[in-house]
Protein backbone atom coordinates (compact mmCIF):
# COMPACT_ATOMS: atom_id res chain seq x y z
CA UNK A 1 0.00 0.00 0.00
CA UNK A 2 3.00 2.27 0.49
CA UNK A 3 3.77 2.13 -3.23
CA UNK A 4 0.29 3.39 -4.09
CA UNK A 5 0.86 6.47 -1.94
CA UNK A 6 4.02 7.08 -3.93
CA UNK A 7 2.88 6.32 -7.47
CA UNK A 8 -0.62 7.81 -7.51
CA UNK A 9 0.45 11.41 -6.77
CA UNK A 10 3.30 11.04 -9.26
CA UNK A 11 0.83 9.89 -11.88
CA UNK A 12 -1.40 12.87 -11.16
CA UNK A 13 1.55 15.24 -11.54
CA UNK A 14 2.54 13.66 -14.86
CA UNK A 15 -1.06 13.88 -16.06
CA UNK A 16 -1.34 17.57 -15.17
CA UNK A 17 2.02 18.29 -16.83
CA UNK A 18 0.91 16.41 -19.95
CA UNK A 19 -2.33 18.37 -20.12
CA UNK A 20 -0.46 21.66 -19.68
CA UNK A 21 2.04 20.78 -22.41
CA UNK A 22 -0.78 19.70 -24.71
CA UNK A 23 -2.66 22.95 -24.16
CA UNK A 24 0.50 24.98 -24.77
CA UNK A 25 1.30 23.12 -27.99
CA UNK A 26 -2.32 23.51 -29.06
CA UNK A 27 -2.07 27.26 -28.61
CA UNK A 28 1.22 27.37 -30.57
CA UNK A 29 -0.20 25.34 -33.45
CA UNK A 30 -3.43 27.34 -33.55
CA UNK A 31 -1.49 30.61 -33.49
CA UNK A 32 0.59 29.35 -36.42
CA UNK A 33 -2.43 28.38 -38.54
CA UNK A 34 -4.67 31.29 -37.53
CA UNK A 35 -2.36 34.24 -36.78
CA UNK A 36 -5.14 36.75 -36.09
CA UNK A 37 -7.64 34.36 -34.54
CA UNK A 38 -8.55 33.92 -30.91
CA UNK A 39 -8.31 30.65 -29.04
CA UNK A 40 -10.70 29.97 -26.15
CA UNK A 41 -10.75 27.05 -23.75
CA UNK A 42 -14.12 25.70 -22.72
CA UNK A 43 -13.42 24.97 -19.07
CA UNK A 44 -16.45 22.74 -18.58
CA UNK A 45 -15.31 20.35 -21.33
CA UNK A 46 -11.70 20.55 -20.18
CA UNK A 47 -12.63 19.71 -16.59
CA UNK A 48 -14.82 16.82 -17.78
CA UNK A 49 -11.98 15.44 -19.90
CA UNK A 50 -9.49 15.75 -17.03
CA UNK A 51 -11.89 14.03 -14.62
CA UNK A 52 -12.45 11.19 -17.10
CA UNK A 53 -8.68 10.80 -17.56
CA UNK A 54 -8.11 10.54 -13.80
CA UNK A 55 -10.99 8.11 -13.23
CA UNK A 56 -9.95 5.91 -16.16
CA UNK A 57 -6.30 5.86 -15.10
CA UNK A 58 -7.23 4.96 -11.53
CA UNK A 59 -9.67 2.26 -12.62
CA UNK A 60 -7.20 0.65 -14.98
CA UNK A 61 -4.13 0.74 -12.73
CA UNK A 62 -5.30 0.25 -9.14
CA UNK A 63 -6.75 -3.27 -9.49
CA UNK A 64 -3.61 -4.83 -11.04
CA UNK A 65 -1.39 -3.00 -8.57
CA UNK A 66 -3.36 -4.34 -5.60
CA UNK A 67 -3.30 -7.87 -7.05
CA UNK A 68 0.47 -7.75 -7.52
CA UNK A 69 0.98 -6.26 -4.06
CA UNK A 70 -0.83 -9.26 -2.52
CA UNK A 71 1.43 -11.77 -4.32
CA UNK A 72 4.22 -13.24 -2.23
CA UNK A 73 7.70 -12.35 -3.57
CA UNK A 74 8.74 -16.02 -3.83
CA UNK A 75 5.59 -16.83 -5.80
CA UNK A 76 6.18 -13.91 -8.17
CA UNK A 77 9.73 -15.08 -8.89
CA UNK A 78 8.80 -18.72 -9.47
CA UNK A 79 9.15 -19.91 -13.07
CA UNK A 80 5.87 -21.08 -14.55
CA UNK A 81 6.07 -23.76 -17.25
Amino acid sequence: MVRLREFVPRGYVFTVVGIAVGLFLGFVVMAGYYPGGEVHIQLDFLSLAVALIFVTAAAVTVAPAVAVARTAPAQALRLID
